[in-house]
């Protein structure tokens, strides 16, 4: 990263944490429009807008397709090791490793010991 993006990425949190230090409660008031939060249920709103619906499943199948790619990737390269791929190793098993590991850590090791 040159110094130009180190120096916008470095402003935009700043601003963030400027926002979020005067107004804290900012995010809950946000997310309370999405939420239908009765005594009933208390469920996000927009779980049965069909584009809603639409939108979560490219994502999670773009997700996928990608961790599947970098799968198929990798074993080509333990099969032909001479082969020329698209990406390096080093780059495939970061991906690969964030995606296995990076959804199961945090819910396993920090989350649970303080579920509700």
């Amino acid at each position: 990263m040159n110094r130009a993006g180190l120096i916008v990425t470095l402003s935009i949190a700043v601003l963030v944490g400027l926002i979020f230090g005067v107004d804290p409660d900012l995010d809950v008031r946000i997310s309370r429009l999405f939420f239908d939060v009765t005594p009933d249920s208390q469920n996000f709103g927009l779980s049965i807008d069909p584009i809603v619906l639409m939108v979560h499943r490219i994502g999670w199948l773009c997700a996928v397709g990608l961790a599947v790619s970098v799968g198929i990737g990798l074993i080509v390269k333990l099969v032909l090791p001479r082969a020329r791929l698209w990406m390096s190793t080093r780059a495939m098993t970061f991906i690969l490793v964030t995606a296995l590991l990076g959804p199961g850590v945090p819910v396993n090791v920090m989350l649970k010991d303080h579920w509700a």
